[in-house]
C-alpha cells in the first residue's frame, strides 16, 4: 500500500513542476527588449526584467520584497529556480556586464552586484563583499520561503558593516519607503507632502547606501525635482556626504554626466567643487573618469572661476590620456565622415555626431592646457605629448607645441621621441605635422636607438594589432606597411637601408621576419576572394553569352537579322550585353592573374592592390550591365511596348545591384583609397600647423650638438 502521508507533498510537487516547465518556456525576449549595458540603460532593464519575473511568480528569487515561488520541500527544484533566473539574467546583458557577474552562484547576488554597478542611487563604488554575500546567498536559496533575511551582516577582516535592505527592513518606517519610491518615480505632489509632514527627511538616508533624496534625484536625472528641493535645503545642506563612501550629490552629477544638475549644485554651493570623496577624488576627477565631456566642460570652468580652489595636477595626465583616447575615436569617425561625403555612402547622421564630439574634446583639451599653463608646470606636457604620438592624436601634438615647443624634446623610457613613436604606432598625421622642419629631418637622418637600430629598423616592426585592424584583410593591412616603409626610406641617407643593428638585422631582415605571417595571410585573403569572384564572373560570361547568341525574339527565317532589331529597347540590350560579356571577361582574367601571381612582398605594395580593384570594378560593371540587358528582354518581349512596366522591371533589377554595392562596395572604397589616395606627400603639405616651425627649430640645438659629440 502506497504511503498516503506523501501525497500532499508530491501533488504539491506535481503542481509546482508544471509552474517550473511552464516558466522555462517563456520567451524572455517579449518581455526584456534591451541589453544591460551600463548605467543608461538600467533602470528600462531592470523594469523589463521584474515584469518577467512576476508573470511567473518569480520575483522572490532575486528580491525578499517579493513573495518566493511555492517551496515544495525539495532543494533541487529551488535550484532549478535559481539557475533560470540567472540564466535570464545571463542572456540580456551585455558581455562586458557579463564578465563581472558570470562567477557568481545565485540570481540573487547577480542582481545586487549589478544594481551596485549600474543604479547610481544605490552605490557608487564597487561591492567588496560580493563574494561573501554570494555564498551566503547560496546557502538561502534552499530555505522554504526562498527569502533573505531583510538585515545581511557582511563580515570583514577589519569591520563589520551592516548593510539594510531599504525595501524590506523591519526598523525603516512607512514614510521614508514611500519617499524613497517618490523620488525614483519622479512625484513631486508626493515628495512634497511627506517633506511637509518631516521636513527633517530631506537631509536624511532613504535607502540602504545612505542616499538622500537629492543624490537619487540627480543620479536618475529628475533635475526638475532637484531645483525644488533647493527650497527645503540650505547651502550648507547641500553639502552633506553620504556614509557610504563619501560622495555628494555633485559626485554623483559627475560619475552619471548629469551636467544640468551640477550647474544647480554648483550656483547653490560652490564648495561642491573641492569637497573630496573617500577615495579622495574630487566632482571634476569622477567627470574624467567617467568621460562626460559636456560635465567636464562645465566643471572645468567652474573650477577655472573658483579662486579659493587649489586644483591638484597629479591627475591630469591621466585626464590627456582620456582625452586621446577620445581623439583618436572621433577623429577615426571624422575621417570616415570626409570619405563618406566624398564616396557618397555612411549613415551621416551617427558620423555627424562623432564629428561634434571632436569639437567638445577641443575645447576641453584647451581648457586643460589652460590650466597647466597658469600653473607654469610644462614638464606636465611630457607624458600627453608621447601618449598622443602614440594615438595619432596629432590636434593635441599641435596644441603643446604651440603652448611649449620644448616639448618636441620629450622622451619614453625607451629614449623614443614623439617622431619615432609615430612611426612605431603607424601615427601619420603626427608624422606629417613634424615632418617639414628642416633641422629635426636631419636629426632623424642620422639616430639610432640603444639596440642600434635605425629608423627604418623601427617601422620594420609590425605595427600594433589595433592598428592593422583599421584595414580590411591582410593584403591592406600588408600594403600599408610597406607605404610606411616606402616613406621612411626617404627619410633616411641610402647607406642606412643596409645598416644592421646589434643583433646583426638591416632593415630588410627585420621586415620580413616580422611581417612573415602577414604575408601568408594576405596570400590567403587575396586567393580566397579571386576565387569566389571568378566563380561568379564565369557565370556571368556564361550567361550574357548565351544571350548574345538566342537574342530575344529571335531571328528573321529569311534574312538570319534579329526580329527587333529597329526596337530602341532591342539596341539597349545588345549594348548592356556586350559591356556585360567584356566586363565579366575582364574579371574573370583579372581574378586569374591574381590566383598565379608569385605574392611577393613587395607586389603586396601596388600590383595586388590594383588587380583586385579592377576585378572589382569590373565585376560590378559586368552585373549591373547584366541586369539592364535582362530587363530589356522582358520589357521587349512580355510587356507589349506599355511604358508604365518599366517602373516594376527597374525596381526589381535595382534590388541585386543594390545588394552587390552595398556588401562589396565598401571594399571597393577602402583599396581605392589604400592604393590610390596618398597618406604622406600631399596629405603633409596640406597639414595646418598651429605652432610655429621656428620655435620648434630653436629647441633642437643642444640635442643635435650632443649627437654630433656622440
Amino acid at each position: 500500500m502506497a504511503d498516503s502521508s506523501n501525497a500532499p507533498l508530491s501533488a504539491l510537487a506535481r503542481i509546482q513542476d508544471f509552474e517550473y516547465l511552464f516558466a522555462s518556456n517563456a520567451n524572455v525576449s517579449n518581455f526584456v527588449s534591451v541589453k544591460l549595458s551600463g548605467t543608461r540603460n538600467y533602470f528600462l532593464w531592470k523594469v523589463q526584467m521584474l515584469c518577467l519575473l512576476d508573470s511567473n511568480n518569480m520575483c522572490g528569487v532575486v528580491d525578499p520584497a517579493f513573495a518566493a515561488p511555492r517551496d515544495t520541500g525539495n532543494p533541487e527544484t529551488m535550484r532549478q529556480y535559481n539557475s533560470l533566473v540567472k540564466g535570464w539574467i545571463f542572456g540580456s546583458i551585455s558581455e562586458n556586464m557579463l564578465a563581472d557577474v558570470f562567477h557568481l552562484g545565485s540570481a540573487k547576488a547577480v542582481w545586487e552586484k549589478l544594481k551596485f554597478k549600474c543604479d547610481p542611487t544605490a552605490s557608487l563604488e564597487e561591492d567588496s563583499n560580493s563574494k561573501r554575500s554570494d555564498a551566503k546567498t547560496k546557502n538561502e536559496v534552499s530555505k522554504s520561503d526562498g527569502l533573505l533575511e531583510a538585515n545581511t551582516i557582511v563580515e570583514d577582516t577589519n569591520s563589520v558593516q551592516i548593510i539594510v535592505s531599504p525595501e524590506n527592513s523591519e526598523n525603516e518606517t512607512d514614510y521614508k519607503k514611500e519617499l524613497h519610491e517618490a523620488t525614483i518615480k519622479g512625484n513631486w505632489s508626493n515628495i512634497k507632502k511627506k517633506l511637509k509632514e518631516n521636513e527633517s527627511l530631506v537631509t536624511e538616508a532613504i535607502d540602504g547606501y545612505g542616499s538622500t533624496t537629492l543624490d537619487i534625484a540627480v543620479g536618475i536625472g529628475h533635475n526638475d525635482i532637484v531645483k525644488k528641493l533647493f527650497s527645503y535645503i540650505n547651502d550648507e545642506q547641500v553639502l552633506q556626504q553620504r556614509v557610504s563612501d563619501g560622495s555628494t550629490a555633485l559626485h554623483i552629477a559627475a560619475i552619471v554626466g548629469n551636467k544640468q544638475a551640477a550647474e544647480l549644485l554648483v550656483n547653490k554651493n560652490r564648495k561642491l567643487l573641492q569637497i573630496e570623496d573617500q577615495n579622495g577624488e574630487e566632482p571634476l576627477q569622477k567627470a574624467f573618469v567617467n568621460m562626460h565631456l559636456d560635465t567636464i566642460g562645465y566643471l572645468l570652468k567652474a573650477v577655472n572661476n573658483y579662486d579659493e580652489l587649489e586644483l591638484c595636477l597629479i591627475w591630469l595626465p591621466i585626464a590627456f590620456i582620456m582625452l586621446l583616447i577620445i581623439f583618436s575615436l572621433c577623429f577615426l569617425y571624422a575621417l570616415m565622415w570626409e570619405g563618406a561625403v566624398k564616396l557618397a555612402f555612411a549613415p551621416i547622421k551617427n558620423i555627424n555626431n562623432k564629428a561634434n564630439e571632436l569639437k567638445k574634446a577641443k575645447v576641453v583639451l584647451q581648457l586643460v592646457c589652460d590650466k597647466i599653463d597658469k600653473k607654469g608646470r610644462n614638464e606636465f606636457y611630457t607624458h600627453p605629448i608621447l601618449e598622443a604620438a602614440r594615438q595619432n592624436a596629432y590636434k593635441v601634438v599641435d596644441e603643446i607645441l604651440f603652448r611649449a615647443p620644448e616639448a618636441i624634446e620629450s622622451t619614453d623610457k625607451n629614449g623614443y621621441d614623439i617622431i619615432q613613436l609615430a612611426i612605431i604606432h603607424r601615427s601619420e598625421k603626427v608624422y606629417n605635422l613634424i615632418y617639414e622642419i628642416g633641422e629635426r629631418k636631419n636629426l632623424y637622418r642620422t639616430i639610432v636607438d640603444s639596440s642600434k637600430n635605425n629608423m627604418l629598423h623601427l617601422v620594420g616592426k609590425l605595427a600594433p594589432s589595433n592598428v592593422l585592424n583599421q584595414r580590411t584583410g591582410a593584403a591592406l593591412q600588408l600594403q600599408r606597411e610597406l607605404q610606411w616603409r616606402e616613406e621612411v626610406k626617404k627619410l633616411v641617407f641610402p647607406t642606412y637601408i643596409t645598416q644592421e643593428n646589434e643583433f646583426g638585422e638591416t632593415p630588410d631582415m627585420l621586415f620580413t621576419r616580422e611581417h612573415k605571417k602577414l604575408v601568408i595571410e594576405g596570400e590567403k585573403w587575396l586567393k580566397t576572394t579571386a576565387e569566389s569572384c571568378s566563380i561568379t564572373a564565369a557565370l556571368i560570361t556564361t550567361i550574357v553569352f548565351a544571350a548574345a547568341i538566342t537574342v530575344p525574339g529571335g531571328n528573321n527565317q529569311e534574312t538570319g537579322l534579329p526580329v527587333f532589331k529597329n526596337e530602341p529597347t532591342f539596341v539597349v540590350f545588345a549594348i548592356s550585353d556586350a559591356i556585360s560579356l567584356f566586363a565579366s571577361s575582364t574579371a574573370l582574367l583579372v581574378f586569374l592573374s591574381i590566383l598565379t601571381a608569385r605574392f611577393a612582398e613587395k607586389d603586396f605594395l601596388v600590383s595586388l592592390p590594383r588587380r583586385l580593384f579592377i576585378g572589382l570594378f569590373s565585376l560590378l560593371l559586368s552585373t549591373t550591365a547584366m541586369m539592364v540587358a535582362f530587363s530589356a528582354t522582358l520589357f521587349l518581349v512580355f510587356c507589349e511596348q506599355k511604358l508604365w512596366m518599366l517602373a516594376p522591371i527597374c525596381g526589381l533589377a535595382f534590388v541585386p545591384i543594390a545588394f552587390f554595392v552595398t556588401l562589396q562596395f565598401p571594399l571597393m572604397a577602402d583599396v581605392f583609397r589604400s592604393t590610390y589616395l596618398p597618406i604622406f606627400g600631399k596629405e603633409r603639405r596640406s597639414v595646418h600647423r598651429k605652432f610655429n616651425p621656428n620655435d620648434i627649430r630653436l629647441s633642437f640645438g643642444n640635442r643635435i650638438s650632443s649627437y654630433i659629440r656622440s
